[in-house]
């Protein structure tokens, strides 16, 4: 057989070479132009050796909130020090959405390219927000695990009967995207009602009118006895939910109180349709709060309810509305310091934030590890409010 003529195949050689050098460096400048989002692999996974039982089926459906850096952080945390300091220049002199959003908060094209980020990769937008701090995604496991470069896994949890998901490694982005951090990638923590309080059988609490123990007025008479004309009168207040009510059951109470019958405003945020799951005691705790907040301040002149399946959405709502300057949660829903840039806006526009720290009285166990009560714990940019055992004399 005549031999090919050597010219021939030093091309195609060095054609593939160089074809193989161009791929490898082509991957080594993709890899140099991700950047890694800590935080997103929950720290049980290595902590107890947990190993994957499996992973989330392709299809299914996931709610996200894409979180973005704030600017300035360094002089907002100074600004909120001043604002609440007696004697500064600054004390009280709080910042509306618009001044908080144009000196803090995310340009316009920053926020634009996270959405593009979102729709190229399939994601449906379900929620943007004035302050431009946070969008709220949907989409299947197939597109986030391709969009992130992750897989979501399941595992048994620790110490609960049952698994959670997570992704088996850190997301990664690219490096010129504003994201500080994606909310929903696993459900390790499931947020809860704050140990709805349980009264010990056979116990009879004094001075209570309702047939149950207290109801109505006798939080007033219990915590602000003697000042009649305290009622929240003009005021707007807001509660922090994480499932729905039946509006039929705040109707029932008030008439059944003698309550002014107000009619609470509902926000529904994100995909939350506002329909009460069939959890009892999640949906007792929404109603228990805006009966509650009527209770305690019928004269108010609005009561604004914020339902929504994500934390980051809810309170990223209630601050860009910024029309509440009261507001409550009776919901664990998880290490609040993750929730720092809307607490931190919150604060800097004279909104207080008053999270309960269970029915367990104020602290249990110690406030820095969570105790019984479960976190969040105590942040610097909320109010922790704690559970108290009440035994009064009626009408007292």
């Amino acid at each position: 057989m005549k031999p090919r003529p050597l010219h021939i195949a030093r091309p195609f050689a060095l054609g593939g070479l160089i074809a193989c050098c161009s791929l490898l460096l082509a991957a080594e400048r993709a890899a140099a132009d991700d950047k890694t989002l800590m935080g997103h692999v929950p720290a049980a996974i290595g902590q107890f050796n947990l190993q994957p039982t499996g992973r989330l089926a392709a299809d299914q459906q996931l709610h996200l909130s894409i979180a973005l850096p704030l600017h300035n952080k360094d002089a907002l945390v100074g600004l909120i020090q001043q604002i609440y300091r007696p004697g500064s220049t600054n004390f009280h002199r709080y910042l509306t959405t618009e001044q908080f959003t144009e000196k803090f908060g995310p340009t316009v094209q920053e926020y634009q390219s996270v959405q593009d980020f979102a729709r190229t990769n399939r994601l449906t937008i379900d929620e943007t927000f004035s302050n431009r701090t946070l969008v709220a995604v949907s989409g299947n496991v197939a597109d986030i695990e391709a969009a992130l470069h992750i897989t979501l896994r399941t595992y048994q949890h620790p110490t609960e009967p049952r698994e959670f998901y997570a992704p088996d490694v850190e997301p990664t982005v690219d490096t010129n995207l504003p994201i500080l951090r994606i909310n929903g990638l696993d459900n390790y923590f499931l947020p809860r009602p704050g140990n709805l309080g349980i009264k010990p059988a056979g116990h009879n609490p004094g001075g209570g009118t309702g047939p149950d123990g207290y109801w109505g007025y006798d939080f007033r008479n219990a915590y602000v006895p003697n000042a009649s004309s305290l009622t929240g009168s003009g005021q707007v207040l807001a509660v922090f939910e994480l499932d729905g009510y039946y509006p039929s059951d705040i109707t029932a109470y008030e008439n059944y109180t003698g309550l002014p019958n107000l009619v609470p405003t509902l926000i529904k945020v994100g995909s939350f349709n506002g329909e009460p799951s069939t959890n009892f005691d999640r949906v007792g705790e929404c109603s228990l709060d805006i009966e509650s907040e009527i209770s305690m301040a019928p004269g108010m002149s609005s009561l604004r309810v914020y339902e929504g399946n994500d934390t980051a959405s809810i309170l990223t709502m209630i601050a860009s509305d910024n029309i509440a300057k009261q507001i409550s949660s009776s919901w664990f829903f998880g290490d609040a310091s993750t929730n720092d840039t809307e607490l931190m806006e919150m604060a800097v526009q004279g909104q207080s934030f008053f999270q309960c720290s269970g029915d367990n009285l104020a602290y249990v166990n110690g406030v820095a590890n969570g105790g019984n009560s479960g976190p969040p714990w105590d942040d610097p940019y909320l109010v922790s409010v704690g559970g108290t055992q009440l035994i009064t004399t009626s009408g007292q």
